[in-house]
């Protein structure tokens, strides 16, 4: 079971208390030809002790698998839905279910 924190945002950084892995998500768009654009999300990861990172490497390593691709695309749709209202339109290279 996955136990999350209440941890504010200026609180994050310093946040230190043993047994919790600290994410963050970044996500950037780059205009390409053609009136089109590449977003691209990355993840990083870092643990708060030794065995918050033996567990979380456990976790990611046989636990995630295809579910790291069901919170990329959950975290994108919400992107790809405010592009498609601004828009009307989306041509998405690389994305789930293309």
């Amino acid at each position: 079971m996955i136990e999350y924190a209440g941890v504010s945002a200026e609180e994050f950084s310093d946040f230190a208390e043993p047994g919790y892995a600290k994410t963050v998500y970044a996500l950037s768009v780059r205009p390409l030809a053609d009136d089109r654009s590449f977003l691209a999300a990355v993840m990083r990861t870092a643990t708060t002790d030794e065995q918050a990172r033996r567990w979380f490497r456990r976790y990611w390593t046989f636990g995630v698998g295809s579910g790291a691709r069901v919170l990329v695309a959950a975290l994108l749709e919400p992107v790809r839905d405010d592009v498609e209202a601004a828009d009307g339109r989306v041509e998405a290279i690389g994305a789930p279910g293309s």
